[in-house]
């Protein structure tokens, strides 16, 4: 078996994630993405919330929590 050196392990790791990539469909890569964020969001509700304002501001929060059917007055109290 051919051993390699750290610069040819992360040229080919940079090459077969390019690879993986360019033969993903749009709703693949869409699907992947999802996925990503949903695993490296955090898992406590009080973090959640603090990682959607610090992104996307108190509105975005506001209409999130709207969307779940929880009222931001529900998480405050």
């Amino acid at each position: 078996m051919m051993a390699l050196n750290e610069p040819q392990i992360d040229a080919l790791r940079e090459q077969f994630a390019e690879y993986v990539v360019d033969a993903m469909d749009a709703t693949c890569l869409a699907q992947f993405a999802f996925n990503c964020i949903l695993e490296n969001l955090p898992l406590s509700g009080e973090d959640l919330i603090a990682e959607i304002r610090d992104t996307y501001g108190e509105t975005t929060l506001c209409e999130l929590l709207d969307s779940t059917g929880c009222t931001p007055s529900e998480h405050y109290a």
